[in-house]
């Protein structure tokens, strides 16, 4: 009896997959039958997208378009196998935002069988070529990216086709086809290395390139401290000649928090070339339509004055 039991409790359990099963089958043949009009809420954001979606203001241009003119160029999605989705949005992530905030309920795409390799290369080109403007943190992670999976489809094909004709290497490829040089490329790579905080300035264009890729080979905890550092100081940058100290005095022993005050401050490391100061500390004694040119004269002036005064005082004592 109580095997029955069992059995009949087996069949009722395996009646349940079967079911689910069917109906994730029939969400993508239904699909599919639609002409590839796809519901939205059947597609998952790509697992390691590094571009950052548009800005609300650009999405709702995108979205004003779409429902003028429709959806002009059908998302790229491949099937998955997933409890939730039925596929995952290779290419289009911002298209199906803003059909989204229009109500839509399903979007034109069109459905490519690849394997996880090539659909991140397929993400990484898409994106590429279709954005006007590509963050230096969005171009890192998606040379990383491509370059490892590139990488690992030369492998398998080694393995399955011994006699395959010689390949570009990986990183030539991505190079290449980016119009870059490889050693840019691994400097680009390099930032991936970087924390966020530090990687976010180099994006806002106030942490330069080069000396961001030489911070990159300090630990997190050290980068962590650098950060802790220019923040106090209100600084948003250091120079190429600081980075290097850093890099070369990490590469023999850990930084300490002393150790890497102390490079940052030392006056030898400090140019007078460019000197900035914030404009919060200096908006309340100017007019708020002075310009530029006015604001440098009026310090100029006044320094000249604090010099001239404070030497005479000198020349008395």
């Amino acid at each position: 009896m109580a095997k029955n039991f069992n059995k009949e409790l087996n069949s009722y359990d395996n009646m349940f997959k079967n079911n689910q099963q069917i109906q994730q089958q029939e969400n993508k043949s239904n699909a599919k039958e639609y002409g590839n009009d796809l519901e939205i809420k059947l597609l998952k954001p790509f697992s390691r997208h590094p571009f950052q979606l548009y800005t609300i203001e650009k999405l709702k241009d995108l979205a004003n378009s779409i429902n003028k003119n429709g959806v002009l160029s059908p998302i790229i999605v491949r099937p998955i196998e997933h409890d939730e989705y039925a596929y995952e949005i290779i290419a289009g992530h911002n298209r199906v935002k803003a059909c989204s905030l229009l109500g839509m309920k399903t979007v034109p795409s069109i459905i490519k069988e690849v394997d996880d390799d090539t659909a991140t290369i397929m993400m990484v080109d898409t994106n590429l070529q279709q954005r006007e403007t590509i963050l230096p943190s969005e171009k890192a992670f998606a040379y990383k990216y491509k370059f490892e999976a590139i990488k690992t489809k030369g492998k398998r094909n080694d393995l399955t086709s011994p006699q395959i004709a010689t390949k570009l290497q990986a990183d030539e490829k991505v190079a290449l086809e980016n119009n870059e040089s490889k050693d840019t490329m691994y400097r680009y790579i390099r930032l991936t290395h970087l924390i966020k905080p530090i990687l976010v300035l180099v994006d806002l264009r106030k942490m330069p390139f080069i000396p961001a890729v030489e911070i990159s080979y300090l630990c997190e905890s050290e980068q962590d401290d650098l950060y802790d550092i220019m923040r106090r100081d209100e600084i948003n940058s250091i120079t190429l000649k600081q980075a290097k100290l850093l890099k070369s005095a990490s590469q023999t022993n850990r930084l300490s928090y002393k150790q890497i005050d102390k490079i940052l401050s030392s006056k030898e490391n400090q140019s007078i070339g460019n000197v900035k100061i914030p404009y919060i500390k200096i908006k309340d004694f100017f007019e708020k339509k002075a310009t530029t040119k006015e604001v440098e004269n009026t310090i100029i002036k006044a320094l000249k004055a604090w010099f001239e005064q404070n030497s005479e005082v000198r020349h008395e004592n």
